[in-house]
């Protein structure tokens, strides 16, 4: 098997260690491109009284916001955390019962509120 391949073989460990890491950098720089956009020469084929012409342009691809979005959370998330924060109390002569139906699905996460205690404060993440 290749488990003991490469513990019996460390030219053929050090082989696949290199073939991971080229496919990585190849992965990463085309993530990149794709979250900051980029161009690449092209040809389009016009017909003009049933003759083809080739003319060679210049395409471009527009950033991807996703590619972008996945790139800046995993590169620093906490910077780019894809969570939403919104302090929630319970209005006076409200119920807690009242207040979860009125959660809609959000998650409730527990914060440390010393200055004003309540058995409701929260923080809401909304999920997506």
């Amino acid at each position: 098997t290749i488990h003991r391949w490469k513990l019996e073989y460390p030219d053929f460990r050090e082989a696949l260690s290199l073939g991971k890491e080229a496919a990585d950098a190849k992965v990463a720089e085309s993530l990149f491109k794709r979250a900051t956009g980029y161009s690449f020469d092209s040809e389009k084929v016009f017909f003009v009284d049933g003759e083809a012409h080739r003319v060679e342009i210049i395409e471009h691809v527009p950033p991807d916001t996703k590619a972008a979005m996945w790139w800046l959370q995993n590169r620093n998330p906490q910077e780019w955390r894809d969570v939403r924060h919104i302090k929630h109390d319970v209005e006076k002569g409200g119920t807690l019962e009242g207040w979860l139906n009125n959660l809609n699905g959000s998650v409730v996460m527990p914060v440390d509120d010393t200055a004003a205690p309540s058995a409701t404060a929260g923080l809401i993440a909304d999920e997506e």
